[in-house]
């Protein structure tokens, strides 16, 4: 389950990236959402590893592993979504000032 949540952050993480390179507000948002989604999951997890006093140290060292990989990549993701929205305002401002220059 923790390697499932980590690989959906990292996922999404790299696809808010790639978002926020071509300044693509809502796919950047969509991405961001699934990290957050992963989060959430992998939050739950550990509540449970928690929770169970027979878990081995060697259980609980992946999911809290896995749960800070994936607050890192829910971040990122976050970052990425910030700076999509940053591009696009740019790519607007840009194109503003064409128009402008044009009249």
């Amino acid at each position: 389950e923790a390697a499932k949540f980590s690989a959906i952050a990292a996922a999404s993480r790299r696809a808010a990236e790639k978002a926020a390179e071509a300044g693509e507000v809502d796919d950047a948002e969509a991405a961001s959402n699934d990290a957050v989604a992963a989060e959430l999951g992998v939050t739950e997890l550990v509540a449970q590893v928690e929770a169970d006093g027979a878990a081995s140290e060697a259980t609980r060292a992946v999911v809290f592993g896995a749960a800070k990989k994936v607050t890192e990549d829910r971040q990122l993701a976050d970052a990425a979504k910030l700076a999509a929205a940053a591009t696009a305002a740019r790519r607007e401002a840009q194109d503003a000032a064409k128009v402008d220059d044009a009249v």
